[in-house]
């Protein structure tokens, strides 16, 4: 098998999809000058792409009818979701379906009359595969996803006979699994779903060889771990773990013609720490602080701002890393070889360090020290837990779990065998006590808004809405005079501060590339820790004949 570059272009390209014959190629593409994501086709082979789609909103999944005549994809605005279709050759476009919101993946019935979809009436539903009427838009459910599932049912992908639908069960935010369901000719199900993956990381995005006989899929990525690759296993496994497609590492979105070219979607990503400094209320020139050919985020400082502890898989696989102020002498901390452990945050008398990771199938709380002694689990629930952080005497860990359906914060305490004890009653996620430990911060997210923070007092009280809207849940940091946070994931994103003194939210910086995740402010100097992608790019890869 050799791969060979398909595209090269500036910006972001996603979602590849190749028409039934294998000729053209259409996928998700920012432009040059990385713009709106809108839909795109181009010939496999010399030629420019052909723009279909110039709309707002964020464009996925586009997927060919069995004739090749038309693409089906999905577009999102805020809180709102549609399945589009529109003539491969561009015209007007027709909505088949619209609802609150759809997940990923769509695929086309063999007869070419429905689109089976990933499809949730609300933000707080897990997502269950349908079909849906071409014609008419009506919806008839397939699958039954557990309820507190993450994300639910994703990225259906029908077998050549239609007869076994192949999807992604995302139970947790870090593993989701690959699940076979028999099917009817009337695209009934004929059976329960047959769990064939045993991965335990997020693996998604499955496609059948054109024998039918093998299921490849991508495992890793999707924000919560190192870099994905392909794998595959025969339709026909029970148990085993799945073969890496030699050659693939960074492979994200196979996709497979009849004919058995493959396409897919290939990272080319290196994330490192910056530091800021700031004097006076005023920033100066940032600097790489932490840095590696790999993934390194989320940094936070040791409450004598003496040392950071920040996530890395510089060493093959996802770990908790230490290092002083200044970024020099990093020191692994944890050897837990879960496909995600981060989360990492010191205790105020630095010598514990709590942190998450899904090393026994599922995301939960950890405490170590920063000699890397054996781990201690804090949680164990089927839930999703994360984003720990510690209160300022040190006697309770914070955490957002979602063990009752919706994500609230927690907390449990750091010695004996406590009960978690919830703490928010509206929604909440990752929580920081304010300096002199009277008010939580902590962030939230509705169906139609960014992130915001929100605040609570400590003892039990009314939430309020602070104000600021960040980028992703853990861009803020609190100080004593305000908190710090970054307003977009985006590149040109503000490094902002909102005083708490007067209310007034100032600009300090600006993030010239896109930010990743992760700001922390040092308790000594003021200066600000962020993590930026210093290489973020897609390529196509094209195979001409998949093995």
């Amino acid at each position: 098998m050799q791969a060979v570059p398909l595209t090269s272009f500036a910006g972001v390209i996603t979602d590849p999809a190749l028409s039934p014959d294998g000729n053209q190629v259409a996928f998700v593409w920012t432009g040059e000058k990385g713009e709106n994501p809108d839909l795109y086709l181009k010939l496999v082979g010399p030629g420019a792409p052909i723009r279909l789609t110039n709309a707002p909103g964020l464009e996925f999944s586009p997927a060919w009818s069995p004739d090749g005549r038309q693409i089906a994809f999905v577009r999102t605005l805020v809180g709102q979701s549609e399945i589009v279709v529109i003539p491969a050759l561009g015209g007007p476009e027709r909505i088949v379906a619209e609802g609150t919101a759809a997940g990923l993946g769509l695929a086309w019935s063999p007869d070419g009359q429905s689109l089976l979809a990933a499809w949730r009436n609300d933000q707080k539903t897990p997502a269950a595969i349908h079909t849906i009427s071409v014609a008419s838009g009506s919806r008839k459910r397939l699958t039954e996803p557990p309820a507190g599932a993450w994300s639910g049912d994703l990225s259906p992908a029908l077998s050549p006979d239609g007869r076994t639908l192949a999807f992604a069960r995302s139970l947790t935010r870090a593993n989701s699994e690959i699940y076979l369901l028999p099917l009817t000719a009337d695209l009934d199900a004929a059976g329960e779903p047959r769990r064939l993956t045993f991965e335990n990381r997020a693996s998604g995005q499955p496609v059948f060889t054109p024998d039918g006989k093998r299921v490849l899929f991508a495992s890793g990525g999707r924000g919560a771990d190192s870099a994905p690759s392909l794998m595959e296993l025969p339709v026909s496994a029970s148990g085993q773990k799945a073969a890496m497609v030699p050659g693939t590492e960074g492979g994200d979105s196979p996709n497979l013609s009849r004919q058995g070219r493959l396409v897919y979607q290939r990272w080319l990503r290196d994330e490192n720490v910056w530091r800021l400094p700031v004097a006076n209320g005023k920033a100066g020139a940032p600097e790489r602080l932490v840095a590696s050919t790999r993934r390194d985020v989320e940094p936070r400082f040791s409450a004598d701002g003496k040392r950071i502890v920040f996530a890395s898989d510089r060493s093959g696989s996802h770990e908790i890393w230490t290092a002083n102020a200044d970024g020099s002498e990093p020191v692994q901390v944890t050897s837990m070889k879960g496909t995600t452990t981060g989360g990492g945050r010191y205790s105020p008398d630095g010598k514990r360090i709590a942190f998450i990771s899904n090393a026994e199938g599922q995301m939960e709380i950890y405490l170590t020290t920063p000699n890397g002694d054996t781990p201690r689990r804090l949680t164990n629930d089927p839930a999703h837990d994360s984003a720990p952080s510690f209160s300022r005497d040190g006697k309770w860990i914070y955490f957002a779990s979602n063990r009752k359906d919706s994500f609230q914060v927690w907390k449990l305490p750091v010695e004996g065998a406590g009960a978690p004890v919830q703490v928010t009653r509206g929604g909440g996620y990752f929580a920081i006590e304010s300096v002199d430990g009277r008010t939580l911060f902590y962030t939230k997210r509705d169906e139609s808004t960014p992130w915001g923070i929100w605040k609570v007092p400590v003892e039990g009280g009314e939430e309020v809405a602070v104000g600021p809207r960040i980028g992703t849940w853990g861009d803020f940091d609190v100080t004593e005079a305000g908190i710090t946070y970054i307003d977009s994931g985006r590149a040109g994103a503000k490094i902002r501060f909102f005083r708490f003194g007067d209310g007034s939210d100032s600009v300090l910086a600006t993030v010239e590339k896109r930010p990743s995740f992760g700001v922390a402010v040092s308790p000594v100097d003021g200066s600000i820790l962020y993590t930026q992608f210093d290489v973020d790019a897609h390529e196509l890869m094209l195979v001409e004949s998949f093995r």
